[in-house]
């Protein structure tokens, strides 16, 4: 099958750029990592890291191979989940497990995910 069929606009080559942008800044924010940090990681100065998350300097894919593990899997995970997949990442309680079951469940039978199904 070609394309997303869960977002067909995918296909748009700047879109998935964009929202690769939209979810580094949302990791950052998540996981309190500091912008200097991941500018020292992935090799460029902080002024250009700015400028990455900007839009008006590139995002390699060197770029993203050097991201600290947990900036780089909220952003595997938010973008499984654009593409139409439920991440539940593994729980350390039972609480935890519980409230990944809970989401999981919501996310399944949220309305798009049944408009796939049928």
């Amino acid at each position: 099958m070609r394309g997303n069929p869960v977002h067909p606009e995918a296909d748009d080559p700047v879109k998935p750029l964009h929202l690769v942008r939209l979810w580094l800044r949302e990791a950052l924010d998540q996981t309190d990592t500091k912008h200097e940090a991941v500018a020292a990681e992935i090799g460029v100065s902080p002024p250009y890291f700015s400028e990455m998350l900007a839009g008006t300097k590139p995002i390699a894919a060197r770029h993203l191979w050097a991201l600290p593990e947990e900036v780089a899997a909220h952003i595997a995970r938010r973008w499984a989940e654009y593409h139409g997949h439920i991440v539940v990442v593994p729980a350390h309680s039972t609480d935890q497990a519980v409230r990944h079951l809970v989401s999981g469940l919501v996310a399944l039978l949220s309305p798009h995910q049944l408009r796939r199904a049928s």
